[in-house]
């Protein structure tokens, strides 16, 4: 996440250290545990990348397209894996939930395009709100179109989120080894994304409760009974929130240092 947040920064002028902008994302993860959802956190990091010298819009625009980069990742995964969910869902309808979602993506981006092409365009959007949020639109549309409409900058973020969640599924994979569950890593990497979404909604602390009722239906699809899928979740959240305690100890240092 702070090689993704680091490229995202320097394809938009900001020149911090990665060593910096590593010890940023391990305080975020840190509050992602006390505050709700992956909210809290990202808070945090506009927070203290404002404090390090960045501007605030521009600090929020990147954390915003941090997650941006990670949803699309999570919908190209869900494409590429089309065939495997198929083969687990059944239901008519949750495979044309499952359709729409690469669509909207494709229609998001090109509207995006549409409006960064076509000046008129994005005034024409800027005239419908305030002149502050009209300052605020364009920021946002440049920096975006700086990172999803740039080659380089698109290839690598994703690239990096692409490898996060596999990097999430096969952790949660060995996870459900550990404990007996008969799932494969290809049913892990198409189902887990499903989980990782449904517990940012930002209506419990850190996911919890929420992150464990998508697990259950999420791997009921895969044939994995909800006791063994819910200590499944339960014991991704106690390793999640023990990686967030090395941004605890960090933030408390910095905190005690001013």
């Amino acid at each position: 996440q702070a090689f993704r947040w680091h490229a995202i920064l320097f394809a938009l002028g900001t020149r911090l250290s990665y060593q910096r902008i590593w010890s940023i994302v391990l305080m975020g993860i840190f509050f992602s545990q006390l505050l709700p959802t992956s909210i809290g956190g990202d808070a945090i990091r506009v927070w203290k990348l404002h404090r390090s010298g960045t501007p605030l819009a521009k600090s929020f625009n990147s954390v915003v397209l941090d997650r941006v980069s990670a949803i699309i990742a999570v919908v190209l995964i869900i494409a590429l894996g089309i065939s495997v969910l198929f083969e687990l869902l059944q239901d008519p309808v949750m495979r044309t939930m499952v359709l729409l979602a690469p669509a909207l993506a494709v229609c998001a981006l090109r509207l995006l395009a549409l409006i960064v092409r076509y000046p008129d365009l994005g005034r024409w959007f800027a005239s419908m709100l305030g002149e502050r949020m009209s300052r605020t639109l364009k920021g946002g549309v440049r920096d975006a179109s700086a990172i999803l409409l740039s080659p380089r900058p698109m290839l690598i973020t994703l690239g990096l989120s692409v490898f996060m969640q596999m990097a999430i599924s096969f952790s949660i994979w060995i996870l459900a080894v550990g404990v007996g569950a008969r799932i494969g890593f290809m049913e892990c990497i198409v189902l887990v994304p499903f989980v990782i979404l449904t517990s940012m909604l930002p209506i419990s602390v850190a996911g919890w409760g929420v992150r464990e009722g998508a697990m259950v239906f999420a791997f009921g699809f895969a044939g994995v009974d909800s006791t063994t899928a819910l200590t499944i979740s339960i014991l991704f959240g106690i390793v999640v929130a023990a990686t967030g305690l090395p941004g605890g100890l960090l933030w408390f240092h910095e905190r005690r240092h001013l």
